[in-house]
Parts: C-alpha cells; structure tokens; sequence
C-alpha cells in the first residue's frame, strides 16, 4: 500500500471556450512509497506568448523530472534548505529553457504565428524565443518527515497539517495584483521563485492556478474547497472523486473567474482519515458529492480585472524583469 495518493486535473475556463483558445494550464502529480509530487502551471494569455500551453506542459513535466532527481539527494537535506531549493529552481528554470527550446527546434514559429504579432511582440518573441512560451508554476512535495514548496507567479498552495489547519506557507508576492504575474520566461526568473520548507510532518497539499482561487470571495473559502476535496478522495473510488471535481470545477469556471482552473493534490493516506474526522463537524458518513453542497453565491461576483497600462518592474537597462502590461494568465 502506498502512503501517499494523489491526483490533478485541469479545466478549461468557460471564457476560452467562447473565444475558442485552447487550455493554457497543465497540471500533474506523482507518487511513491517515500514521497508525492503535485505541480500546476498556467500559461499567460496575451499575444505574445501564444505557445504557452505548450510552455505550461513542459514546465509540468520538467518539475516533476527535476524534483524526482532532487529526492534522491535526500541525504543533504539536513543541511542549508535555502541553497538545495534554490539550486533545484535553477535547474527547472535551465531545464525549461532547453526544454522550450527543443520544442521550438523542431516545431519552428509558423509564418501564421507570427504575423498575429505587432511589432513589438514579434521583435520580443524573435530576441527571446521563450516569452512565447511563459508560464507559471507552482510545485510542492509531501513526505513523512517534511514537506517543501516552489512558486513562481501566481496561483495557491495550500497546506493540511496534524491539527487539520489550513494554510498557505508560500510567501508573498506584493506585485503580482491586477493580474499581472512573473514567469519562468522572466530574465530574473531564478529572483522570483518563492519556496517554503517545513520539517514537521504535514497530512496533505494541494496547489491550484489562480483561476480557482480567483473564484472565491476570501481565502477561508478556498481552504473549505481544498479540504472538501480531501474528503471526497478519502471516502470515494477515486475515479468518482476525480469526476466530481471535474464537474465541480467546470461550475467553478462558469460562475467564478472564467479562467483555466487546475488542481492538483496529495495526502498521507495513513494519517489523512484520522485528521479530518479530528475536525468539529467534518466527519462525514455519506457518498453525496460534498462539493455540491458549495453554495454558488461564494463564488466572486467580480470577475478579475485585465490587466492595462499597469506599472512593471524595470532592471538597469529598461528592461521588464517580472512581467509587461500585455501579460496576463489566460
């Protein structure tokens, strides 16, 4: 029996669907006896980077490689956690790069491509051929002992401990607002990357892009979602609980933000049960779909502002180091 179980999905927003843009998030998951992986990317919208949802998949598949060879170093965690988690962020970022780059070599920029661009996007796109493919990401791991997480850009992660708390450990970002995010494709995409370590053990994670977050009025009620879905995972089949919450995130879209949503988790499959009965009146003794019984009316009434004229950060030379007014996550 494995220790860890986990699972993730990926939506596409109800706004895409009537404009008839593909699905820019990616998400995935792994899991073993020692230790599970979650990872969900979202693609920026904007017309420069029109090949992020082959941006956002790649991210995902590259995380979860260069975590998965992360862990077996797990020897020198005892030591300076900053500099480990730092050196693996460099690798994503350097794995990406030549990923996205591969990608390009054999799938060149189409002449239908880029005469979609302006001037300036395609000036931008031929200087640096991986702002075609920026995207987000955030990546967490789950083990008995301790737990770590990486983000770059927007989105959420949230954390179940042995007290059947919530929280999101990942610090803050005080510029991405009004839609604007960094992205792997930044020239400082290695300052960006926030990350978090724990070593306590924690009971289950979950990260989602901001698509879902940006669906609820607060942060309470996000956390109320994720623990739902914890629930579903524990008392249903999983394929059933998958199911669920594809419908219920599909709502999610049509009646919150509109965006791309993905989600992906992972939990203690030993420990979980024994927590979220501990929960005053979460003890559930019935196979409905608990997240059905999610009111609509906490969803935001407000859809997220686009992003304008907003101000962005500049290095020595002019140049945006974190994002430009055109990027937004689609």
């Amino acid at each position: 029996m494995k220790y860890f179980k986990g699972d993730n999905i990926s939506v596409i927003g109800s706004s895409h669907i009537k404009t008839n843009t593909v699905c820019q998030d990616y998400s995935g998951h792994f899991c073993s006896n020692e230790y599970g992986i979650i990872v969900v990317c979202d693609g920026h919208g904007g017309e420069k980077h029109f090949r992020s949802d082959e941006g956002s998949k790649i991210a995902t598949n590259v995380a979860i490689e260069a975590i998965n060879e992360f862990m077996k170093f797990e020897k020198n965690f005892s030591r300076k956690k900053e500099s480990l988690l730092l050196q693996l962020e460099k690798n994503i970022i350097l794995n990406w790069n030549n990923a996205v780059n591969q990608h390009n070599g054999n799938f060149p920029f189409t002449e239908e491509e880029l005469n979609k661009l302006s001037d300036n996007n395609s000036k931008a796109v031929e200087n640096d051929i991986e702002v075609a493919y920026g995207s987000t990401l955030i990546a967490a791991v789950l083990t008995n002992k301790y737990c770590f997480g990486i983000q770059i850009g927007d989105g959420d992660c949230a954390v179940l401990d042995k007290n059947g708390v919530i929280s999101n450990h990942v610090p803050s970002d005080t510029r991405l607002q009004f839609n604007i995010t960094t992205s792997l494709c930044d020239k400082a995409a290695v300052q960006n990357f926030r990350h978090f370590w724990l070593d306590e053990p924690q009971v289950a994670l979950a990260v989602s892009t901001d698509g879902v977050r940006n669906s609820f009025s607060n942060e309470t009620y996000y956390f109320d979602f994720c623990k739902t879905i914890f629930e579903s995972y524990l008392e249903l089949p999983a394929e059933e609980a998958k199911n669920d919450l594809k419908e219920f995130l599909q709502r999610l879209t049509t009646d919150g933000s509109g965006d791309d949503v993905s989600i992906s988790i992972i939990y203690n499959s030993q420990a979980i049960e024994d927590v979220l009965k501990s929960i005053e009146g979460n003890a559930t003794n019935s196979n409905d779909n608990e997240l059905n019984k999610i009111p609509i009316e906490l969803y935001k009434e407000n859809k997220p502002e686009q992003c304008g004229d907003a101000a962005i950060m500049e290095d020595e030379n002019g140049k945006s180091n974190v994002d430009d007014p055109e990027r937004n996550n689609g």
